[in-house]
């Protein structure tokens, strides 16, 4: 185990953590709104922590494991993911510490716990109180370290990047990449005509629903932007499921032809192109995901032309699948 310790006032009560390639703030708002709730929150490229108070000097201990530690019941945990394994800590416009992951580039699972944030408020308002006293720069320095935040990380996984994934692209296959907006925990993959939304969900599969001109995929998160690659097939790909949490095909009639991805109220990435290449007709949709249980939400959907099929639930491991199974 290596650990790195800090101690300093974060800016705006905001501590983060993030791989220095990955961009600071992107989805920060979303992050800062589950952390007033929670303490702290993942974007899955940034973990976000928000103190008690800024007056005070906050205790920050960076934990890096070669395996799970073993943790108390009820800490927060999250995902990050680390293209290089070279870490920024730090606070919006504020210092920033590099530090460096012993196991390099990849996944990581992340557990917060902390202890200290009501003493530390009651005393940042005695400090406040208290500017003019003369021995307020030895209360200071006694009271540092009252608010103290412990992260721990160690590796889960490879780092993907679904842009490097084909060394020689079969140029066959028409790929998309981008983000896409899900709403109410779901996004689309829809056909240009009118859907009947009436129709009961059905969450057996814990991922995907079917009905004609239209997919319903289930997110981890209520809202928030999804990473996406879409790949049009003229024939059913070879299965991979090594990176993936869950795996379903589904099969869809489409009755326009033109099916692409869309959320319930816009919000994908302009250039994904049309799934359906071979006009209306039959197709069979492989939905993959990872990273519903962490909130860093990853999707690979592939299709190919070929006539119904009854669902086939090729992997399902993830806890939010299983939830959806459970409750339906």
């Amino acid at each position: 185990m290596k650990q790195h310790d800090y101690l300093y006032c974060p800016d705006y009560r905001i501590i983060t953590l993030r791989d220095r390639e990955c961009d600071a703030g992107s989805g920060i708002d979303e992050a800062l709104d589950r952390a007033r709730r929670d303490v702290a929150a993942s974007t899955g490229y940034e973990l976000v922590i928000l103190c008690e108070q800024d007056e005070l000097p906050v205790s920050t201990t960076v934990r890096m494991w070669e395996k799970e530690p073993s943790l108390e019941d009820g800490v927060l945990r999250f995902e990050l993911e680390c293209p290089t394994g070279e870490l920024v800590l730090g606070s919006p416009t504020g210092e920033a510490y590099a530090l460096g992951l012993p196991a390099g580039p990849g996944r990581y699972a992340v557990a917060v716990t902390y202890s200290g944030r009501e003493e530390a408020r009651d005393r940042a308002q005695q400090y406040i109180r208290r500017l003019d006293d003369e021995d307020i720069d030895e209360l200071v320095e006694s009271w540092a370290g009252t608010e103290r935040y412990q992260v721990h990380l160690w590796r889960t996984g490879d780092f993907f990047d679904e842009e490097e994934d084909e060394e020689e692209p079969d140029r066959s296959v028409a790929v998309g990449q981008g983000t896409i907006l899900a709403r109410y925990h779901l996004f689309y993959l829809a056909d240009l005509h009118d859907h009947d939304l009436s129709v009961r969900t059905d969450h057996s599969n814990g991922l995907a629903m079917a009905q004609d001109g239209l997919v319903q995929v289930f997110t981890g998160r209520h809202t928030g932007m999804m990473r996406l690659r879409t790949e049009a097939h003229v024939r059913a790909p070879d299965t991979d499921l090594d990176r993936w949490e869950d795996v379903v095909e589904v099969s869809m009639y489409a009755p326009v032809g033109r099916v692409a991805p869309d959320s319930v109220d816009g919000g994908a990435d302009e250039g994904f192109p049309v799934l359906t290449r071979q006009g209306p007709g039959h197709y069979r949709f492989r939905i993959h995901v990872r990273g519903r249980d962490a909130g860093v939400e990853h999707y690979l959907v592939q299709c190919w032309p070929q006539e119904p099929g009854p669902v086939t639930e090729l992997k399902l491991t993830d806890r939010y699948g299983a939830a959806l199974r459970t409750a339906r």
